[in-house]
């Protein structure tokens, strides 16, 4: 139900094992081997946690990506280092669905893990 996706293998190791007693997880250091899984696997994903600067492809062009994937899924775009402009940008065009600015403050994320999987789930009903 949750994809981490991270090119830092410690943070996305830290953010599953974080989440993983609660929620099934998944966690990839490769934003194209995450976005294949997720078309391949489309009722494992709901909510997805994306570092925003990633050499393959950076956390919008993935958060787009998802987004064509299927519309419902949630994204929560996480960064250390962070263009505000680009971000603010994302959200109003509704590319992502949250931000946090890392080190990260793993309760807050928890609370909109919970928050994005109940989103997904009721835009999903509809």
């Amino acid at each position: 139900m949750l994809i981490i996706i991270d090119d830092d293998a410690m943070v996305g190791e830290a953010i599953a094992d974080y989440f993983n007693e609660t929620y099934p997880v998944k966690w990839f250091t490769s934003p194209k081997e995450a976005l294949a899984f997720a078309q391949a696997e489309p009722f494992f994903a709901q909510v997805f946690i994306v570092d925003y600067r990633m050499p393959e492809m950076n956390g919008g062009q993935v958060a787009r990506a998802i987004k064509s994937l299927n519309k419902d899924f949630q994204v929560i775009l996480i960064s250390g280092f962070t263009d505000f402009e680009d971000i603010q940008m994302l959200l109003k065009q509704k590319d992502i669905d949250e931000f946090h600015r890392k080190p990260l403050d793993f309760a807050a994320l928890k609370k909109s893990v919970e928050f994005r999987r109940k989103m997904f789930l009721k835009k999903s009903a509809i």
